[in-house]
């Protein structure tokens, strides 16, 4: 069995869209995939998406509710509560092609000692709404844009359509790659050979982990609390010390909702210091730099494990 574990503290509105993309998988024939929302913070928000959505799809989502503690601990409650021999982790705001679900459904044999990670493809124009299906805008949008009437139209008719979350793949020539992501298919691209520098590909927008290997890290470290960043590539890194290897699958595709985010820079930056410290790997440090436009991918990977 598959579980696919979902963290949310908050975002009903992409969330219900997450869900309703999973559910048009499921009722095209994926079986022996079980669905687990963790409600990270108790939001009645996230708690009335989760039942609605369940009734309105036919789905048996199943809610785990836990106090405020932040992605780590969010995404190890649902995984203790799954029954899954593989473990998903997907983000509450990206919608699931159906072949990306299938890929992950089936991973099995060699690729126990295996984490892969799938292509995450962005829809900038979503920052731009509060709610990607009526078409309501942020405050934020409403203020900034100043829009005609002509063209707040125009804007609308890029909210999502009942088929194109059912269907996502529909998104594919409209999406973006952002420089992370494409550094990060360029590089897998080559086949590395460090598998110590893999780490760099475990991002929580979608990875499945075999739940032996889950059970064996620990989980993932719930000190990040609720800083924002890394906990992933925290996770990832303490995989590849254990010998197992990340991977990149091109074809399982997700697309990530884009919306605003405010105040997470230095987030960011603590968790890479907490991370840096933990490891004793300063290389760590040099992400700062990466996402700051100042080195390449490959300089960051080289500071933290010589050639990559």
């Amino acid at each position: 069995m598959l579980s696919v574990v979902i963290p949310a503290g908050g975002g009903a509105a992409r969330l219900k869209c997450a869900l309703q993309c999973l559910a048009a998988s499921l009722h095209g024939g994926i079986s022996n995939i079980e669905v687990i929302v963790v409600n990270d913070g108790g939001a009645l928000e996230i708690r009335d998406c989760v039942h609605r959505s369940g009734r309105e799809y036919a789905v048996d989502f199943e809610l785990v509710e836990i106090p405020r503690g932040g992605r780590s601990a969010a995404r190890n409650a649902g995984a203790a509560r799954s029954r899954g021999d593989r473990l998903l982790f997907i983000d509450s705001d990206v919608l699931l092609e159906k072949e990306a679900l299938v890929f992950h459904s089936t991973l099995n044999g060699a690729a126990a000692r295996i984490i892969y990670r799938g292509t995450i493809l962005h829809l900038p124009w979503l920052t731009a709404f509060a709610d990607p299906v009526s078409g309501e805008l942020t405050v934020e949008a409403s203020r900034s844009l100043r829009l005609s009437n002509e063209d707040a139209c125009l804007l609308a008719s890029r909210k999502l359509s009942r088929e194109a979350i059912e269907n996502p793949e529909l998104l594919k020539a409209g999406s973006r790659r952002p420089p992370f992501q494409r550094d990060l298919q360029r590089w897998f691209g080559g086949d590395p050979a460090n598998i110590a520098a893999t780490w760099i590909g475990c991002t929580g927008g979608q990875f499945s982990v075999d739940r032996s290997v889950w059970e064996t890290l620990g989980g993932f470290d719930e000190r990040m609390g609720l800083r924002w960043g890394a906990e992933d590539l925290e996770f990832g890194y303490r995989a590849v010390e254990s010998g197992i290897a990340v991977r990149h699958a091109e074809r399982a595709r997700c697309y990530h909702m884009d919306h605003p985010v405010h105040g997470r820079d230095r987030d960011h930056e603590w968790a890479l210091e907490y991370f840096a410290h933990k490891h004793a790997n300063p290389g760590i440090l040099r992400l700062s730099e990466y996402f700051g436009g100042k080195c390449s991918l490959n300089q960051v990977l080289e500071a933290c494990h010589g050639s990559a």
